[in-house]
């Protein structure tokens, strides 16, 4: 399982440990296995740009989502 972070700002220190909102996941095929995707935003840069949902997200950000998809 692997956790895209759809946060905007660079504050995290590389290796650093941070907290994170849960907006969705999807599951895709490679090579013949099943990859899931955890989409998630930080927890603090969600509260400050009013994110509660992917839709929130979506709407501040169209297309982003489709784009990594």
């Amino acid at each position: 399982m692997d956790l895209i972070d759809l946060s905007q700002k660079q504050l995290k220190p590389v290796l650093g440990v941070s907290d994170y909102k849960v907006l969705g996941s999807f599951g895709i095929l490679h090579q013949g296995k099943l990859s899931r995707k955890v989409l998630a935003i930080e927890v603090n840069e969600a509260n400050e740009r009013g994110i509660r949902s992917l839709a929130d997200y979506n709407r501040q950000n169209p297309g982003a989502v489709d784009e990594i998809i």
